[in-house]
């Protein structure tokens, strides 16, 4: 929204949040995706999520997703082509 993007202070610490890309799953114990637009729109096909998720999953992780956050699972695939 636009007083959000009009926060200094909050788009500073934006500055310094790393790509997906740049994620090591092997650092995290879970997963979390929020509702709302994003993971119908942003993340259903994003395949560095995809891999993150399956990482996580397959080490034994969770995974959770709340209201549209599960739209960010539906093609997350095993390396054995499983969904």
């Amino acid at each position: 929204n636009q007083a959000y993007s009009n926060d200094t202070t909050a788009m500073a610490q934006l500055k310094n949040t790393k790509r997906l890309s740049e994620l090591e799953p092997s650092q995290y114990d879970a997963v979390f995706v929020v509702g709302g637009k994003g993971p119908m729109f942003d993340l259903h096909d994003s395949k560095p999520l995809q891999a993150i998720i399956r990482d996580i999953y397959v080490n034994n992780g969770v995974i959770g997703a709340v209201c549209h956050g599960p739209a960010a699972l539906v093609d997350v695939k095993l390396e054995n082509g499983e969904y």
